[in-house]
């Protein structure tokens, strides 16, 4: 049987590569890959804007090629992706560096410096391989791109991708000062994705790796973000799960995040993440630390297929993959999508019901189930109780209500009657209604009682647990801490304590 040599096209080939599904973050996250497994300690991004001449770089201080080394790495597929590699190995493909390059920019230099050695250059420019519809890689720059180069000369060993020509990223089509902006909203959209893609690797006090945008001072370090806020105190970690399969062994762990009301403002909204509570809710995929994917319900659910909603938005889960599982997973070449195999769907599944199911009741009882851990009872006002459809109870042992009901006879029944009038007429619908249009977080108890209402009727309530009750004062204000609302207003507490 003859055989035939077809070889693709150079040109439009090379186009082709260019939509394989990066974006901007992705492409730099796939170069940074590249750097780790280089061995780097530090990586600088920086975005300089020069209208047209525009560039973009990410300078490592890893070992760097040599020649050979370096021609190996422009080649596409350089790597085939079923040899077994290093477990350390973030790629997969060989096709990383050039095609995310390519995704942005139609000319990319790489420059790359071994320890000991000179400065060697290779050039891929989508203008020559158009014209010569060949695979031509220069390895001469201009003597403008030459300055590119100084940062590079300065370290004992690294590499430089620079992208040039930059088309994807800067708009042509608008004006000058338009595309500015639009450039910087880029590179800031970039730092909020690598700050979260390699945030296990940016965190600590002597962090495996740093990341530097635009500068190479501390100030311009790219700090981490922990999706599963792990500094927090009362965020629940569950117990790991762990299995072992053929492509390697699959680690499980839930987190639920604490309620709103037990963050600041500032803390609240920077653990919501780049894309909001509800959206970065779900699984986090990584393979050897690095993340894949950023919170996704992965198609999972029981009975149903689970949406991304407000009650399950404090649920993160966290999984962690080999190498190895690359395939089995279906890890695409942007290294932004996964998918868990058939054999482990029902496993994960099951594991995540009960993170599910704290973080709904964390939502729900706006954090006080987190309280519940010492020995004295959380007393919310409310319970929801289930059967034919959702029913809320105040709770009758609620110090306040309690000492209501502890009044004579004809009084004690009116209150009964008060209660149970306001519990058969919860507007539920309209409550589910109202959330539906607007899923956005109720406003925080605290903002809603004015401080000094509060403090009459705490003091009130404590007069009344002491004269009462005949408690301490400290066991009567231990347990106004562990009453809703006051848990919310322990500043308050605190001047009652004089």
């Amino acid at each position: 049987m003859g055989r035939k040599r077809i070889s693709p096209p150079a040109s439009a080939l090379m186009q082709s590569v260019r939509g394989v599904g990066y974006d901007t973050p992705t492409a730099v996250a796939d170069l940074i890959d590249n750097s780790i497994a280089a061995g780097a300690e530090r990586v600088w991004l920086t975005f300089n804007w020069v209208g047209e001449e525009t560039t973009v770089t990410v300078l490592d201080d890893g070992k760097g090629m040599h020649e050979a080394e370096l021609d190996q790495a422009m080649k596409l597929g350089s790597t085939n992706p079923l040899v077994e590699r290093q477990a350390t190995d973030l790629g997969r493909f060989g096709l990383g560096m050039k095609t995310a390059s390519l995704s942005q920019c139609r000319r990319v230099i790489v420059a790359s410096k071994p320890n000991g050695g000179s400065i060697n250059v290779r050039v891929w420019d989508l203008d020559v391989v158009e014209e010569t519809n060949d695979w031509f890689v220069e390895d001469e720059v201009t003597s403008a791109e030459r300055l590119l180069l100084e940062p590079l000369k300065k370290l004992a060993s690294g590499t430089a991708v620079i992208w040039c020509n930059i088309d994807r990223i800067v708009n042509r089509g608008l004006d000058e000062e338009k595309a500015r902006l639009s450039f910087q909203r880029a590179a800031s959209t970039v730092e909020s994705h690598v700050s979260m893609t390699f945030h296990r690797y940016l965190e600590g006090s002597r962090p495996s790796l740093r990341l530097f945008i635009n500068g190479e001072t501390e100030e311009f370090r790219i700090r981490s973000w922990d999706p599963f806020c792990s500094w927090h105190e009362a965020t629940q970690q569950l117990p790991e799960a762990r299995r072992g399969t053929k492509d390697g062994m699959v680690v499980m762990q839930g987190f639920v995040l604490p309620h709103k009301d037990r963050f600041d403002s500032d803390e609240y909204e920077k653990a919501g993440g780049p894309a909001g509570w509800v959206s970065q809710q779900g699984f986090y995929v990584y393979r050897n630390r690095r993340l894949l994917l950023p919170g996704s319900w992965l198609g999972l659910g029981e009975p149903r297929r689970w949406p991304k909603d407000e009650q399950h938005k404090l649920a993160r889960v966290r999984i962690d993959l080999e190498n190895t599982a690359d395939y089995a997973w279906s890890t695409d070449i942007t290294k932004s999508k996964t998918q868990p195999p058939l054999e482990l769907r029902e496993w994960l599944t099951r594991l995540a019901i009960p993170v599910r199911k704290e973080a709904k009741e964390v939502f729900v009882h706006r954090g006080a189930r987190q309280l519940t851990k010492g020995k004295t009872e959380f007393s919310p006002v409310w319970f929801a109780t289930t059967g034919g459809g959702p029913q809320y109870r105040i709770n009758r042992e609620h110090p306040f209500v309690a000492d209501m009901l502890s009044a004579e006879r004809d009084k004690k029944d009116g209150v009964k009657r008060l209660l149970s009038l306001i519990e058969s007429t919860v507007p539920v619908h309209r409550i589910w209604l109202d959330v539906a249009d607007r899923p956005e977080t109720p406003t925080p108890t605290r903002e809603q009682l004015p401080a000094d209402e509060v403090l009459r009727i705490a003091r009130d309530l404590l007069h009344r647990l002491v004269k009462g009750q005949g408690l301490g004062k400290e066991a009567a204000l231990h347990r106004l801490r562990h009453t809703e609302p006051f848990d919310q207003f322990p500043e308050l507490l605190a001047a009652l304590e004089t």
